[in-house]
């Protein structure tokens, strides 16, 4: 072991090369690092072997031998004989003495054991806490010239990091072009293309506008390599979604980087970009989540392996996975802990757990006094919040024009993954080039779907053509909330929010795109605007300079482009003021300035006329969801790919849901999709080894499931199945199993879910049959092909070449055993909805696909749960929504208060439940009111229905 100090900055690129040699390189060896390194690298090392070593081959320059305590007399001795410097250090593990069991818990998660199994080798002296001076002085009085020595360390390390100063790397302009001017020209062409005959002049002047700016703060590189990025994109054919604040921009339209039109729709570049900015703006592209990889390799193959990085995410403990942890590494069960975790909310904190307890109906027999989780409970207290291993940030890269291990060491996150050292924030810090490539299913559903309507209809659908915000059906799509699959606006929240609002123009799903968010919704903006909208109140403003800012969202702020415009206008602050109170409402790391931010407001607003009570009640409305709100260019970007979806939806039904239940979903999981399909007319095939692909397909009015959704087939096995079958279809169980690599947990799911089904055999006799046959073992197809196994016309299974010949017929599986294996190895139902399971069929159950017809009246309806929400009223008092279907549509229902305290201990998970209520209807919207609430009981499927109704009965009188 040996410590090492930068002191310089070229010392500190050592450092950075010398840690990733050590997280990556297999054959790393500590002496030849350290004996590399330069006088720029001060080394302590307490290892006599390891500083003769060094000493050999570096010479004692910048070399100490470290004394880490007062008993280390050897080492002292050893450096006095080979003239070498001491110097004091206290090997820090915890900060306090009674931070020690901390420690050994945190050791105990990290090496997946129990506090009690860690090797003692692990287990960290009692001397391991942060000592003060006055103790280290003490502690090595016997040594003053060691602890004089920290400071002669201290004096001569000076590294001055290149922090605020960006650093862009090279891209090559043609011969004979600037970056300036070559982003001129890309510019001017893509304006040419985007406007056909002269250009208007508006849209001149706001090209130049933009172009002196960015040519201003030097960012010209920065846009021309995004540019060789989506333009690499679009020569393979991979869509993609310039989101954010970068669809504000005239440039980046101009360049195909994003596709809405900023004049048209009239978007505000300096959200995007201002003259005063001095960081480089972000410009996120979305690629589908099934090709990003191409794209992320193109990167790393053009601007080099040693100058490009995955960006890491620091993960931390948090409530329920701290709980989680140290129930593990106290020894608690699996059940002991997955019984007390799976009904805490998923952002609790343990610190509240007594108020959840008390609050919330689900948790109310949390055994918080018992054991093991009063131990659990005081353990994860401690150490919630600290960092528990480097993952993968969503999107973010990094792009270096010098090696990146100059600035930033490297090391692999759990599952291998090679990662910058620091998040997001450090790598922007240090002025290195970050760019967020994110991974999008909704991309990844269009592409899949133009794909397979070309395939099987050659038909090539352009968007670039069809302009799907003008096609009626789409629009009556949109209008009625019938939008489940389609990119973002597909939750109960927005369907409904899409019924309220009347939406059948792009700029109103643009705005729906951003009031759903929760600081618009949260502080009664959403209200306002969809009152307002629909002509039930007034439109106001808080002050007569709002109109013109707010006149086009009835004088409500919805974007965070309302919070510059009203932060300029009203509080006369610059634009790069304005900007900067924006980042800081929307990053929570700059929120402490925020109270800064709030004075510079109200004295601006004071000095431009605005009385105290309106500067007052604007900044509140401001605080309150800027910190959530969209910039209306990110709305715009991300509805343009919803308005797409839902053309395709419209248009292609099955093969837009089969590629939606291929991507595996959105929002729902994938039996509310297969639901969502059977009530739009189309049929649900189940798997077959001879007609299904890997993932779903699309036939006509079919959907066949692919192979990929049987649980427990492994993907070996489903290329051996595709590849086999290429020669001849299967034609019976023995030729199945000769021809292909399964093991016997995989034959049995194909077995009960139906994918073997037509082989003049039922379920139950294949699964017999299977039995007999790997009677000696689980063997490799090759091996199978010494034996005869057949089955004849009256369902005889003879095993050959033993002389055995056994006769039987078995039943084939009824309704509920099919529906039970399918559920058991699909997680769907493909025969019937899982409701087939319950016997509902009643004159006082209603169905919710006509629930209109009983607006206002009292109802008595059963469902699975499809998605919840728990929120708070006004008076912070916790209730619940859920979204529950029938074998005919979904419904809403709403627990209030009262309702929820009394029935909210029995939802803790699908159910399905008997819920009955009273019919709301606004505008054509419809919800359940909950009246009262009960599980249907799982034992008695055909009685489960009829029990929980007579005991609502009961309750109800």
């Amino acid at each position: 072991r040996a410590g090492v100090l930068a002191k310089n900055l070229k010392g500190f690129g050592e450092i950075c090369r010398a840690i990733t040699a050590r997280q990556l390189d297999p054959g790393f060896s500590l002496v030849d690092q350290l004996a590399m390194l330069s006088d720029s690298v001060i080394v302590l090392c307490p290892d006599l072997n390891l500083l003769n070593h060094i000493a050999q081959k570096r010479g004692g320059q910048n070399l100490y031998a470290e004394l880490t305590h007062s008993a280390d007399r050897h080492i002292l001795q050893f450096a006095r004989d080979k003239n070498l410097p001491v110097v004091a250090t206290n090997r820090v593990f915890f900060c306090q003495p009674e931070d020690r069991e901390t420690h050994l818990l945190l050791s105990a998660i990290r090496m997946n054991t129990t506090v009690h199994s860690v090797p003692p080798n692990e287990i960290i002296s009692s001397h391991g806490w942060m000592k003060s001076p006055e103790q280290m002085a003490r502690l090595f009085q016997h040594a003053p010239d060691a602890i004089r020595n920290t400071l002669v360390i201290a004096e001569q390390c000076d590294v001055m990091l290149p922090i605020g100063t960006v650093s862009f790397p090279p891209f090559a302009s043609p011969a004979g072009e600037t970056h300036p001017s070559y982003l001129g020209k890309l510019a001017r062409a893509g304006i040419s293309r985007l406007y056909s005959g002269p250009v208007p002049g508006k849209v001149v002047r706001r090209l130049r506008y933009e172009l002196r700016i960015i040519n201003n703060l030097n960012f010209a590189p920065y846009f021309l390599i995004v540019w060789d990025i989506v333009r690499e994109a679009r020569a393979r054919n991979i869509p993609t979604v310039g989101r954010g604040s970068a669809a504000n921009s005239l440039v980046c339209r101009a360049l195909d980087i994003t596709e809405v039109d900023p004049i048209r729709h009239n978007l505000y570049f300096e959200r995007f970009l201002n003259p005063e900015r001095t960081d480089y703006p972000d410009i996120d592209i979305d690629f589908p989540w099934n090709r990003r990889d191409e794209i992320l390799d193109y990167v790393f193959e053009k601007y080099g392996h040693d100058h490009v990085a995955l960006i890491s995410s620091h993960i931390h403990f948090r409530g329920r996975s701290a709980l989680r942890e140290v129930g593990k590494a106290i020894g608690a069960s699996a059940e002991e802990i997955d019984r007390f975790t799976a009904l805490l909310p998923h952002s609790v904190e343990i610190s509240r757990l007594n108020e959840i307890r008390q609050t919330i109906p689900e948790c109310r027999n949390l055994p918080l006094e018992d054991e093991p989780y009063r131990s659990m409970v005081a353990l994860a207290r401690r150490i919630e919040g600290f960092p528990r291993h480097v993952s993968i940030h969503c999107g973010g890269i990094v792009i270096s024009p010098f090696p990146i291990t100059d600035r930033i060491p490297l090391q692999k996150t759990p599952k291998g993954f090679v990662v910058t050292q620091y998040d997001m924030y450090p790598v922007e810090d240090m002025g290195l080039l970050k760019i967020d490539l994110l991974a999008q299913k909704g991309l990844a559903v269009l592409a899949d779907t133009l794909n397979t309507v070309e395939t099987r209809n050659g038909t090539r659908i352009d968007f670039n053509r069809i302009d799907p915000t003008q096609d009626e059906k789409t629009r009556e799509l949109i209008w009625n909330g019938n939008t489940v699959g389609c990119f973002y606006i597909e939750s109960p929240g927005m369907r409904n929010l899409l019924q309220k609002l009347g939406v059948r123009d792009f700029d109103m799903l643009t705005a729906a795109s951003s009031i759903i968010r929760p600081g618009v919704a949260d502080s009664g903006m959403m209200k306002a605007f969809i009152n307002r909208h629909n002509g039930k109140e007034p439109v106001t403003y808080l002050h007569p300079k709002m109109e013109a800012i707010l006149k086009d969202t009835f004088g409500v702020m919805i974007y965070q482009e309302d919070v510059i415009k009203v932060a300029h206008t009203i509080a006369g602050m610059s634009l790069g003021e304005a900007d900067s109170l924006r980042k800081c409402m929307s990053k929570k790391r700059d929120w402490e300035n925020i109270n800064t931010y709030r004075q510079r407001f109200l004295s601006g607003a004071t000095a431009n006329g605005v009385t105290a009570d309106t500067a007052l009640e604007i900044w509140r409305q401001i605080e309150s969801f800027a910190g959530y709100a969209f910039c209306k260019a990110h709305s715009a970007s991300f509805a343009m790919v919803s308005y797409r979806t839902a053309w395709l939806k419209t248009h292609y039904p099955a093969e837009f849901m089969a590629a939606v239940l291929s991507n595996r979903g959105g929002f729902y999981d994938t039996c509310a999709y297969v639901e969502e399909a059977r009530r739009m007319g189309i049929g649900i095939l189940p798997p077959h080894v001879n007609h299904s692909l890997d993932e779903f397909t699309a036939h006509d009015t079919l959907i066949r499931i692919g192979l990929s959704q049987v649980k427990g087939l492994q993907q070996n096995t489903i290329d051996s199945i595709l590849e086999n079958r290429l020669e001849k279809p299967y034609t019976s169980l023995i030729d199945f199993l000769s021809r292909t690599d399964i093991h016997e947990p995989g034959a049995v799911a194909l077995i009960r879910c139906g994918a073997l089904d037509g082989f003049e055999s039922s379920r139950p006799e294949m699964l017999w049959a299977l039995k007999v046959f790997l009677k000696s073992g689980d063997m490799p197809g090759h091996a199978r092909r010494k034996y005869c196994l057949a089955l004849t016309p009256r369902q005889k299974i003879i095993l050959q070449p033993e002389p055995l010949r056994v006769s039987f017929k078995l039943t084939e599986y009824d309704l509920r055993e099919k529906l039970l294996a399918e559920l058991e190895h699909l997680d769907l139902t493909v025969s019937d909805h899982l409701l087939a399971l319950y016997d509902i069929n009643g004159k006082d159950m209603a169905n919710a696909r006509e629930l209109m017809r009983s607006a206002g009246r009292i109802v008595t309806l059963a469902g699975w749960l499809v998605t919840a929400k728990q929120t708070r009223t006004a008076k912070n008092e916790p209730m619940k929504f859920m979204t529950l279907e029938d074998a005919t549509a979904s419904f809403e229902v709403t627990l209030f208060p009262k309702i929820y305290k009394r029935f909210g201990p029995l939802l803790y998970d699908r159910g399905p439940y008997i819920v009955k209520g009273r019919v709301e209807k606004e505008g054509r919207c419809l919800s359940v009111t909950a009246l009262w609430v009960d599980r249907m009981v799982t034992t008695h499927y055909r009685r489960g229905a009829k029990d929980a109704i007579e005991r609502r009965d009961e309750g109800t009188q």
